[in-house]
């Protein structure tokens, strides 16, 4: 039998209590592996990446360690979830847009909760763009800045197919697509977020986002967003900053509604956002 050791305290108490830290996915995929490894400090198929550092890649996530022979420990140095295809396989994605397209309108608008929220306001007859942004609760000094708030969740609901504008006379108004009246008229919070989720992850700023804090080599920050969502000629205008913002929230609401890490700044782990919030 060999010993079970960890490159730090943090990725020990991960392991050792992987219902509390990692997705359900890999909570079921990962013990016969460390029982393999504690009974003869080897995995069938596992390979070397680097130096003597042995590499272990699951369906759900990729395994590195360390095994001393002579002293019969096996060292698990990171586990890694592959994310990108958890949440393809979860949510039943595809990849079906053109990535060399450019997305001109990227929103700035209310957290997720409250998309779901105008979603069944628009169901129950507002149209409006003010009365949109009053029953969301926004607030200001003149109408123009309430109305504001509800065209840009309107313009939001849009980018994520969730409501198509229909011209009545000389106005345009919000109409609920198939999966929009889903979420509007359902009753199960969960099955709500799913629809919602599936739509975020298919609006392709937000999934090259995705792509780059997770499997990839980019971090939950800013620049990282601004560099992949946005032209070049558009990162320095006045409404990046709140455009970047809404990406942000909507990412740390996918990650904390459905468990899948993603990659934090300061550092290469890979962590659940809603452990830190």
């Amino acid at each position: 039998m060999f010993k079970i050791t960890f490159a730090d305290r943090l990725l020990k108490e991960r392991v050792e209590d992987p219902q509390k830290h990692y997705p359900d996915e890999v909570c079921l995929e990962l013990p016969p592996f460390l029982e393999a490894l504690e009974k003869s400090g080897q995995v069938s198929g596992a390979d070397y990446f680097l130096g003597n550092i042995s590499r272990i890649s699951a369906n759900t996530f990729e395994l590195h360690y360390v095994v001393d022979v002579n002293a019969k420990t096996v060292k698990i140095i990171e586990l890694n979830v592959k994310s990108l295809d958890l949440l393809k396989e979860r949510f039943s994605l595809e990849n079906s847009w053109d990535d060399d397209d450019v997305v001109d309108v990227l929103p700035q608008c209310d957290p997720p909760k409250k998309l779901i929220k105008a979603l069944k306001l628009i169901y129950n007859g507002v149209t409006d763009a003010y009365q949109l942004g009053y029953d969301l609760g926004h607030r200001g000094k003149e109408e123009r800045y309430i109305s504001r708030h509800g065209q840009y969740t309107r313009q939001a609901l849009e980018a994520l197919k969730l409501v198509e504008s229909i011209k009545q006379g000389r106005k345009k108004v919000p109409e609920l697509t198939d999966r929009g009246r889903q979420i509007a008229v359902s009753s199960d919070p969960q099955f709500q977020e799913k629809l919602l989720t599936i739509a975020m992850l298919n609006y392709p700023p937000l999934w090259k986002v995705i792509n780059a804090i997770t499997d990839g080599d980019g971090e939950f920050e800013d620049s990282t967003i601004q560099k992949i969502a946005f032209p070049e000629e558009l990162r320095e205008a006045n409404t990046c900053p709140r455009r970047t913002q809404t990406l942000k929230s909507w990412i740390r609401w996918i990650s904390s509604t459905s468990g899948i890490p993603i990659r934090l700044p300061g550092g290469t782990k890979q962590l659940t956002l809603s452990l830190y919030e």
